[in-house]
C-alpha cells in the first residue's frame, strides 16, 4: 500500500487544524484519510474514494485541490 506522495505543507498542529477548518468537508476528509490525521491510519486513494463514494481519480483530484489550498495558507502574507 502506498501513502501520500508529498508531505503536508503545514506541519505545526495548531496551524494545520486552522487551515483544515477552511477546507470544505470532502477536501478535509480526503486529507484526514490520506495522511492519517485524527487517529486514522494512512489510506490509499482507492480506499479514500470508496469511503467518500467517489472514484480513485476523483479522490486524487480532491487531494490535489486541498493541498493547493493548504499551500496557499502556508505562504506568508505580502506586506
Amino acid at each position: 500500500m502506498s501513502g501520500p506522495t508529498r508531505p503536508l505543507p503545514i506541519t505545526e498542529p495548531r496551524k494545520l487544524t486552522a487551515a483544515l477548518e477552511r477546507l470544505d468537508e470532502r477536501e478535509r476528509r480526503v486529507l484526514e484519510l490520506r495522511y492519517g490525521l485524527r487517529g486514522e491510519r494512512q489510506h490509499v486513494l482507492a480506499e479514500v474514494g470508496r469511503a467518500l463514494g467517489v472514484s480513485r481519480e476523483r479522490a486524487r483530484q480532491l487531494e490535489t485541490r486541498a493541498l493547493a489550498k493548504l499551500d496557499a495558507h502556508s505562504q506568508p502574507k505580502p506586506p
